[in-house]
């Protein structure tokens, strides 16, 4: 590989199937409130005490940041025994596939390891380690850090907008992996960014993609 020395890869809406946005369109619905393109953004990717104090604010909530957090994990376990709520298809056929590209391939997430949904348990033997960023996030400058290499040497597959304006902002190379759920506003927001490498699955990122970006290492259009 010419550009790219570490994979790093989303778990939540990437390799697993996304437990967190219906999980939160649940809980703010519940509140009576309504799931805005607003919402979304200030509630994805980010540190999970931040999040729950933004929507407890914006849906005028009595209820304490950690109140909030426990009722949305409640509410996901809940979730998760009702759902499919496994690995992605493709996800472990791409984890494969990309063994034979010279680089490191790490997970990340805003989850601690314990916290993962288990299903997560057969791709983990593909990868270097899982790194939790709920302290940092987005992530992006300290995951390059951790493999002494800087953000442009760096690929990150992730379903977040948020993310793909940050990883832009630091000239990491992207491809984002949207929701595909009615509510989410994650495309369009990619869309309005200039993700130029965009998809509907994990399954969908071949190797030949990953060394096209390796090649020419422009992952966003110019948007007037």
């Amino acid at each position: 590989m010419n550009r790219i020395k570490l994979i790093a890869i989303d778990i939540d809406g990437v390799v697993l199937k996304d437990t967190y946005s219906p999980v939160l369109k649940k809980i703010i619905e519940k509140y009576n409130g309504v799931y805005t393109k607003e919402l979304e953004r200030n509630a994805f990717s980010r540190n999970r005490k931040e999040a729950a104090t933004y929507i407890a604010n914006a849906l005028n909530l009595n209820l304490t940041p950690a109140q909030l957090i426990s009722e949305y994990f409640h509410e996901r376990e809940q979730y998760i025994s009702k759902h499919e709520s496994g690995i992605e298809t493709g996800a472990i056929d791409f984890l494969i596939e990309i063994q034979q590209l010279d680089t490191d391939i790490l997970f990340y997430g805003g989850l601690s390891e314990q916290e993962l949904h288990r299903d997560i348990k057969p791709c983990m033997k593909y990868v270097n380690e899982y790194v939790c960023t709920n302290d940092f996030r987005p992530g992006i400058k300290e995951i390059a850090n951790m493999y002494s290499v800087r953000p442009s040497s760096v690929l990150f597959i992730d379903d977040v907008a948020f993310f793909a304006e940050n990883a832009k902002k630091e000239n990491a190379m992207f491809i984002g992996v949207p929701s595909h759920l009615p509510f989410s506003y994650q495309k369009e927001e990619m869309h309005h960014l200039g993700v130029q490498y965009m998809v509907d699955s994990i399954s969908s990122v071949s190797v030949e993609m990953i060394r096209d970006i390796d090649n020419n290492g422009i992952c966003f259009r110019n948007i007037l």
